[in-house]
Parts: structure tokens; C-alpha cells; sequence
């Protein structure tokens, strides 16, 4: 009897030890198989991270809005505005200081009323406080400025108006006019006026001077 509850308690303890070594050889496998399913993890987080600074570099090259702030596109933008302002022509107002072959002038404007006659032939005219039309003292400042006056049978019923009065040398100045206005359709031919301007300029400036009136296009017009 003492024998075999011996051999039970062997037996039992034989059992007991082979289920412990069964229990530790399937939780190592568990064990293994969580760090390799952490070190996945870490790794996929790696790729993740290289995958976002990479993008991250590749925007800072090539991202949008560098553009605006880059210099040389705002240098090229600012020297295309200047080169169209130098270069739309008639640009140069009436009596630009910085040229000194430019005449200051100012047009003169008649409203409704108080214009002096047109002259019967073309022709051009400096008026002076000493030599001038009678009755022209009341309409013009003498004694602020003389007033150049033309007059040409071109364009006729056409409004001119002057850009610019430049001196070519010592004896020449050349006026040079566009075309304000032009004749309403419904006016008669037979009613057209000669285009005539009257400007202020400074004293003396112009005196004894010969003169040359043409459009923009160096088209001369008639004045004799």
C-alpha cells in the first residue's frame, strides 16, 4: 500500500512538473511574438516620421509661396511697371523739369464766353504786355506771362490741345499737339473752324524765337 500511494505521488509529481514546462514554452512564444509586433511598430513609426520630414523638405523646396517673397520676381515685376510707364509715349507732361530742352506752359481754357476772335488766316502769335491785340489786356495777365496763340487750317473743326513746346536750339521751338477732339457728324463742313490753342508761358523765354507746330506723329501742320 505505501508503495503504490509512492508511485502515485511520483506519478502526480512527474505530471505537475511536465504541465509547468508546457506553460513556459507557449508564453515565450507570446513573449517573442509582442516584441516583434513592438519592434514592427517602432519601425512603421520610423518609416512614418522619415516619410513626413521627407515631405517636409520637399515642400520647403518646392512649396508654394516662396514665389511671392522671392526678390528677383518682385525686381522683375517692379522694372516691367517702370519700363511700360517709360514707355507709353507722350509721357512727358507739359514743362517736366528734369528736361531742360522743355518750355513750361499752361493751356488756356475758354468757358462758354470771353474768347477773343479767331484770327482769319493761320498763323502763330506771342503776345507780349507791349505787343498784343487790343483789348487783350483785360483777357490776359501780362504781367505774369506772355501768351502763345496758333492757329492752323489743318484738321479743320478739330480740337488740338499741346503736350509739349520744346527748344531745338537758340531759334527754333517746336510745339507739339494731339487731337483733343474731333467734329460731331451731325456739324456742317462748311461750319468748321480752324483749330486754335492759346497758351501762358514765361516771360520772355519764347521772344524772337522761330516756331514749328506738329502732331505726335511729326506730321507739320500749317501756320503761315
Amino acid at each position: 500500500m505505501k508503495h503504490y500511494q509512492l508511485l502515485l505521488f511520483l506519478v502526480s509529481a512527474l505530471l505537475l512538473a511536465a504541465c509547468g514546462d508546457s506553460e513556459e514554452t507557449d508564453a515565450e512564444p507570446e513573449n517573442g511574438n509582442d516584441e516583434t509586433v513592438t519592434e514592427d511598430s517602432e519601425n512603421e513609426s520610423e518609416d512614418t516620421g522619415n516619410e513626413e520630414e521627407n515631405a517636409a523638405n520637399e515642400e520647403g523646396e518646392n512649396g508654394e509661396g516662396v514665389e511671392a517673397s522671392d526678390p528677383d520676381v518682385s525686381v522683375d515685376e517692379d522694372n516691367a511697371a517702370e519700363e511700360d510707364e517709360g514707355g507709353n509715349g507722350q509721357g512727358v507732361e507739359p514743362g517736366d523739369p528734369n528736361d531742360t530742352n522743355l518750355v513750361d506752359f499752361q493751356r488756356i481754357n475758354w468757358i462758354g464766353f470771353g474768347s477773343p476772335d479767331r484770327e482769319p488766316e493761320p498763323g502763330i502769335w506771342l503776345y507780349t504786355e507791349d505787343d498784343h491785340p487790343e483789348g487783350d489786356e483785360d483777357t490776359f495777365d501780362f504781367d505774369e506771362h506772355d501768351v502763345l496763340h496758333y492757329q492752323t487750317d489743318d484738321y479743320m473743326g478739330h480740337t488740338l490741345r499741346a503736350q509739349q513746346i520744346i527748344l531745338e536750339d537758340d531759334d527754333i521751338a517746336r510745339i507739339i499737339v494731339d487731337i483733343h477732339s474731333e467734329p460731331n457728324d451731325s456739324d456742317d463742313e462748311e461750319d468748321y473752324e480752324m483749330p486754335r490753342q492759346h497758351l501762358n508761358v514765361e516771360k520772355d523765354e519764347l521772344r524772337d524765337k522761330s516756331f514749328i507746330v506738329e502732331m505726335e506723329d511729326g506730321e507739320e501742320l500749317n501756320i503761315e
